[in-house]
């Protein structure tokens, strides 16, 4: 039997509703870029892990890289060159929505709070009928 092989994630998570990282400020992209691979961070996750793989995931807005998807694209592709993959929180609480169903039951906070809200937001759509 071939023993499973566990992949890490190293998360780095900025939120930013209104800054838009300028796709000319390039110190500012390698800051981002660097925060994520600095040797102490690196260190750190290997004394934890060992030798097993790590992937490397920076989670943000949409806006905080960019108002259009040209400019997105073009920071996206800076920290990919990094190999670090890039999550969006639009896409995340999207995709989390949509697998919380309204009278389900859920022991966490954030769930029933997104089950309450969509089931207000069901209830308001009603009432407009």
């Amino acid at each position: 039997m071939v023993p499973l092989q566990t992949c890490f994630h190293d998360y780095e998570v900025k939120w930013r509703s209104q800054f838009t990282v300028s796709v000319a400020n390039k110190k500012r992209i390698n800051e981002m870029i660097n925060r994520v691979l600095r040797k102490e961070r690196l260190d750190k996750i290997g004394e934890i892990i060992g030798n097993q793989s790590c992937e490397h995931i920076f989670v943000t807005t949409r806006q905080h890289f960019g108002r259009t998807e040209k400019k997105r694209n073009h920071v996206k592709r800076q920290f990919e060159k990094h190999g670090i993959e890039i999550r969006f929180f639009d896409d995340i609480i999207r995709q989390l929505v949509s697998k919380i169903e309204v009278k389900g039951r859920y022991d966490s906070p954030i769930l029933q709070t997104i089950r309450m809200l969509k089931y207000f937001k069901i209830t308001k759509e009603q009432e407009k009928l």
